[in-house]
């Protein structure tokens, strides 16, 4: 294991996920590099700013890819093309709108996760969510948020 991606247990609490590529990093990482993969669009590097609006300290699940172009596990996450790392599996937060304009701007497709309770559309699927029935829609194709929904973002 190379000592760049060692985290010490009392590091961990400065782990954040982009919230648009998914991949976890310690704060100081983010800090000092970026984010490999959307560092030109989102201007991490150098920028605590940006940091704290384009990242977030709650995720759960953690994937370590050591080759994203041939695991089927990065096309199941849609994390193909990404640079090997970890990457967590869900991101909770949300991104400020001038940050999903400068992505849509830079060609970026930008396609939120979101899980709704509710009627099922074409291409849902039934999950049971801390008890509760909900439907899991992969890509919705017209999103209209309300208060009472949590989203989960992804880059695909």
């Amino acid at each position: 294991m190379s000592s760049s991606y060692y985290v010490t247990p009392s590091q961990q609490r400065t782990l954040r996920a982009c919230m648009v590529c998914s991949l976890v990093q310690l704060h100081s990482k983010f800090m000092r590099d970026g984010c490999p993969n959307c560092d030109n669009v989102l201007g991490l590097r150098g920028n605590n700013d940006a940091i704290q609006e384009c990242t977030s300290q709650v995720f759960e699940g953690l994937i370590t890819l050591r080759d994203p172009s041939t695991s089927w596990v990065a096309r199941w996450q849609r994390l193909e093309g990404y640079v090997a790392g970890t990457y967590a599996v869900k991101v909770t937060g949300s991104l400020p709108d001038d940050v999903i304009t400068n992505l849509e701007d830079s060609g970026v497709r930008y396609i939120p996760y979101v899980y709704l309770p509710g009627s099922c559309v074409s291409g849902d699927t039934d999950r049971l969510v801390g008890g509760m029935a909900v439907r899991w829609r992969r890509r919705p194709e017209v999103l209209e948020l309300s208060s009472e929904v949590e989203v989960q973002f992804a880059w695909i």
